[in-house]
């Protein structure tokens, strides 16, 4: 309570201080849990027996569970530092700790080669490991697992205690396999940044939603399967409508407004525009056509001002000609977020089927203010009204798909505002 919180403790200490450290570790961040100190030896006849036996003993009278540890090829040496050891922990004051450890953590090992020396300490892994063989920095690439390393005979592990090397805050149990001394990166953390432009999302899409689904994950795929596409559902008096768009997968197309002519405008839009588009529609044809394309040209827009999102990296401009025979006819938008409709044509013909013509300029009215975009649209010359209507779909249809297309050498959005 008198304390304040940190966010790292680190430092060494006995079980007690390692005993806490595990306590509060996942609140706060620790540089390990250390267990008892440990020191293994590598040595071989040019080593003396004494100074081994010294160094063994100054990490066994740490603690009944400390463990001391030497691999030699060498015999006799085994031999030596096995006599030498009983015979200091006869004038040791803390002969009992130190000889509990010995007998029942330490080991001599005698080993046929260096390399097995090395192998073999390697796989123990020592928080203290002393090189005491004959010109001991030509072995230092067979050390792949210690905490800290001291070379040749003058180097010994008490220094290290006390005046040697960066620090004496170093992994034990083995756990030099996987883990390093404290240092300066101990107090760093890092950051990872992410970003993806539009082009590489829809490249890896169906991997992470094949992903997520197969963990079971379903809300995880709804962000990025919103990912230029809308589903919108409008219910009025007049009519019940749902359009869903995917402006990069055309694979779904189903259109059913209950006006044929119709259907069959809004099935090539979808075919020159490449988009799939799922159109279903209960509207009163017991008057009229017209609520049934006017209010499917306002969900039409919706959808494609929310699967746009923020329109980046979009062309934003598009255009198309479109000749149907005798007739041409010019389209051209701008995904400028502002709705303005210029309709020109003359639709002679008042009627195809159940169809009202003079109700299409009504459809791309609707369709550019909810999209907000600028529209323009003519006929620039025709006789037939179905092909002057036809040339019109299609011609929107392609001008959009232009000004959809995602343009990776556009930084942002197409404009020097800013946004659109």
């Amino acid at each position: 309570e008198t304390i304040p919180a940190v966010d790292k403790i680190m430092g060494p200490g006995n079980i007690f201080v390692a005993t806490a450290k595990k306590q509060v570790f996942g609140k706060v961040a620790i540089d390990m849990v250390a267990g008892p100190s440990e020191i293994g030896i590598l040595a071989d006849d040019s080593a003396n027996a004494k100074e081994i036996a010294a160094d063994l003993l100054s990490q066994a009278e740490h603690d009944k569970r400390a463990r001391a540890m030497l691999i030699t090829n060498s015999k006799s040496l085994a031999e030596a530092v096995s006599k030498e050891i009983e015979r200091q922990l006869s004038t040791l004051p803390r002969q009992e700790i130190a000889r509990t450890s010995i007998e029942d953590r330490g080991f001599i090992a005698v080993m046929e080669n260096t390399a097995e020396m090395f192998e073999l300490m390697n796989d123990v892994a020592p928080e203290h490991l002393e090189v005491q063989l004959e010109n001991p920095t030509q072995y230092l690439g067979l050390i792949k697992n210690a905490g800290s390393v001291f070379l040749g005979r003058y180097a010994s592990e008490p220094l290290g205690d006390y005046v040697a090397g960066p620090n004496h805050v170093l992994p034990t149990g083995g756990t030099a396999r996987f883990a390093s001394p404290l240092g300066v990166y101990d107090f760093v953390k890092r950051t990872q940044f992410i970003q993806f432009d539009r082009q590489n999302l829809k490249a890896d899409l169906k991997a992470i939603t094949k992903l997520a689904r197969t963990e079971g994950l379903e809300d995880l795929t709804r962000r990025t399967d919103q990912m230029r596409k809308a589903t919108i559902n409008r219910a009025t008096k007049e009519t019940q409508i749902k359009v869903a768009l995917n402006l990069d997968d055309q694979s779904q197309v189903a259109i059913n407004t209950g006006v044929g002519f119709f259907d069959h405008m809004l099935e090539l839009f979808a075919k020159h525009g490449r988009f799939g588009l799922v159109v279903e529609v209960k509207g009163d044809l017991n008057v009229d056509a017209h609520h049934t394309v006017e209010d499917t040209g306002i969900v039409l827009g919706q959808c494609f001002k929310e699967a746009l999102g923020d329109k980046a990296q979009i062309e934003r401009y598009g255009n198309a000609f479109v000749p149907m025979d005798e007739t041409l006819a010019q389209v051209t938008v701008d995904l400028s977020g502002r709705s303005y409709l210029v309709f020109d044509a003359e639709l002679t013909n008042p009627r195809l089927g159940a169809y009202e013509t003079e109700i299409t300029e009504d459809f791309f009215q609707a369709l550019a203010f909810n999209a907000e975009m600028n529209l323009h649209a003519r006929v620039l010359y025709g006789r037939n009204t179905h092909h002057k209507i036809e040339g019109l779909f299609k011609a929107t249809a392609r001008a959009m798909r232009q000004a959809v297309t995602i343009n990776p050498a556009i930084q942002g959005v197409n404009s020097t505002k800013g946004m659109i």
